[in-house]
Order: structure tokens, then sequence, then C-alpha cells
């Protein structure tokens, strides 16, 4: 690929940061892509033991794969509610987010992680296209999230009882 001079001095450390952006979102797809289809042959074989917690046949791997994809959903979750909370009446739009994010809780909580992530990354995607219209709306990683010490010792980690 051939660059001018110029362009080597004053843009390689944007575009090194667009790479290393670029190779995260890689990651992250090639991660997300082999988990999901190990959760839908344990939501196929019985839909409803992953919902109530019966672990009992699962694998090791199987067992990681369920917790890693309700951690992520679950903080994303957070993160997007306290991120609504905080923007959404300062800025216009923003609050057309909120019935999306409330779709992916209840796609979470009801095991169907294809269909939260789905919701998930919409949510994200809606803020990115209002960001650039809109500069001064900030990014949902500025809002510091807290975790919940008071939560119920039988919540699950997506928040809802077991």
């Amino acid at each position: 690929m051939a660059q001018s001079h110029h362009g080597a001095h004053t843009g390689h450390k944007a575009e090194r940061g667009a790479e290393s952006a670029s190779d995260d979102l890689r990651t992250v797809s090639s991660v997300l892509h082999d988990i999901m289809p190990v959760l839908n042959r344990i939501q196929s074989r019985n839909p409803h033991a992953a919902a109530l917690g019966l672990f009992g046949q699962m694998s090791v791997e199987s067992l990681a794969a369920v917790a890693l994809v309700t951690d992520l959903g679950a903080d994303s979750l957070r993160r997007l509610t306290a991120f609504l909370d905080a923007n959404a009446g300062k800025h216009e739009g923003l609050e057309n987010c909120a019935p999306v994010v409330a779709a992916a809780a209840r796609a979470l909580s009801a095991r169907d992680y294809a269909q939260a992530f789905t919701h998930i990354f919409d949510a994200y995607r809606a803020i990115a296209l209002m960001r650039m219209e809109d500069p001064e709306i900030p990014s949902p990683s500025s809002v510091s999230v807290v975790m919940d010490a008071a939560r119920p010792a039988n919540a699950r980690d997506d928040g809802t009882p077991h």
C-alpha cells in the first residue's frame, strides 16, 4: 500500500489507532463467533436448563461460555443504562435507545444471547450515529458504572433472581 511521505508522518498515529480498533473488533467478533454455536447448542438441547441454572450436564467450556457471554451482556447493559440515565435528558434522540436496551435485557434474561447482543449492538450503533451528528454527546464508555454491592445473593449475573 503506497503512502505519501507527508501521510507517513502526520497520519501514522491515527492510522495505528484505527488499525488497533479494527483488530480489536475482529478479535471480539471472532470470539463471539466461536462462542455463539456453543451457546446455541446448549439452548437447543434443553432451552430451560440454562435459564433455570441446571448446569450439571454442561462441560467446563460450556459453563465458561455462558458465564462470559452473560457477564459481557450484563456489563454492557449496565453501561448503556447508566449512560442513558445520565444523558437522555440532555441530548435529543438518546431516549429512543431505551426500548432497545430494555429488549436486550429481556433477551439476556431469557438466555437468547444472539438476540441480546444484536440489541446491544443496535443501541451502540444508534449512539455512534448520533455522536457523528452531535459531537457533544459523550461516549457510553465515558460513564462510570458502579457494581451494585447490595445485589441480592440469589441474583444471577444479569441481575435477575434465580
